[in-house]
């Protein structure tokens, strides 16, 4: 989960307002705008890591467990 936010942190979000940005590992998997899909897209490739997802937009932050 550090490496994620550490990526966050380090992340130009500029480009990305409005979109969902979920990082795994360390690194952007996916951005958009349907953060269900993309949740479902984490759950399948990655079945036991915890994402971290972020809004840019509202500059909201969730860190969500492998139970959703």
């Amino acid at each position: 989960m550090k490496d994620n936010f550490h990526a966050y942190m380090k992340f130009d979000e500029s480009k990305y307002k409005g979109k969902y940005l979920v990082f795994i590992k360390g690194r952007l998997f996916k951005a958009g705008k349907n953060l269900l899909k993309i949740i479902q897209d984490v759950k399948d490739k990655y079945p036991k890591e915890i994402p971290l997802v972020v809004k840019p937009l509202t500059g909201e932050t969730y860190i969500l467990h492998d139970h959703f």
